[in-house]
């Protein structure tokens, strides 16, 4: 899976729907089909992907959990 790097000239566009993805922020290539949404806020295919196959208590798995803390704790913010 190919990753875009949220460009302003996308986001000034009416109609179009970039789901950025709140670790990673980063719009899938697919799109809204890339992405699974929690709160209001999404995380793309690829980060649940590393979430799924990190040992717990790691280092990077802990910094995951916390984000994704984040966004149960404060649903209308969009970055992380």
């Amino acid at each position: 899976m190919e990753l875009i790097n949220v460009d302003n000239n996308f986001e000034n566009k009416k109609g179009n729907i970039l789901p950025e993805c709140v670790i990673c922020n980063t719009v899938p290539e697919e799109g809204i089909f890339g992405v699974y949404k929690i709160n209001k806020t999404f995380i793309c295919n690829n980060c649940l992907n590393k979430i799924t196959l990190m040992a717990v208590g790691s280092p990077e798995y802990k910094e995951l959990v916390g984000k994704i803390k984040k966004i149960y704790r404060h649903p209308r913010r969009f970055k992380v």
